[in-house]
């Protein structure tokens, strides 16, 4: 009778584990890494923490995982502060170095004393948030005169993620 009970637990447990671990074919997941939290355990938590609806991650064209811009304008709870903080640590592909931030800030600086005071100063992420009225005047003279005047600090527009002024965030 033991064996019997042990052979149901041990079927029970098989299938609750199956359960776990997902259909194949679907939307791949994020994978845990030993570097720290994985962009699924930040939905998790937003989740678990006043938003329901919060979406998984995403692959992007550079494979890696990602949120879409729209989900910039949540407030992180304060739970998942600490797992935020450390999963965008952990991104290497997508951070910033402390140069290239620093660059970005001169960047934002220069084009404000050259004819653009409402340019913004890069986000966390080192993307220029811009506002629609900006991005209507990108190619207007002001723009353009303080584009060339601070060329030096321009970042690459090529960077993924993190575009220079003219191509939006």
């Amino acid at each position: 009778m033991n064996q019997l009970r042990t052979l149901v637990a041990v079927g029970v447990a098989m299938v609750a584990l199956t359960g776990c671990t997902g259909a194949s074919g679907g939307q791949p997941t994020a994978s845990p890494t030993a570097e720290g939290p994985t962009a699924l355990d930040v939905a998790n938590c937003m989740r678990a923490n006043g938003y329901p609806d919060f979406p998984d991650p995403v692959r992007d064209d550079e494979d890696n995982w990602t949120f879409p811009d729209s989900l910039r304008n949540y407030e992180v709870p304060e739970p998942c502060a600490r797992l935020v903080r450390n999963q965008k640590a952990g991104d290497q592909e997508n951070g910033r170095t402390a140069e290239e931030m620093q660059q970005r800030r001169r960047y934002s600086a220069c084009v404000r004393e050259k004819g653009v005071p409402e340019f913004p100063d890069p986000d966390e992420d080192g993307n220029f948030p811009l506002s629609d009225q900006l991005r209507a005047a990108e190619n207007g003279p002001a723009m353009r005169g303080a584009r060339e005047a601070c060329r030096q600090y321009e970042p690459p527009r090529a960077d993924k993620g993190s575009p220079g002024p003219g191509t939006g965030s």
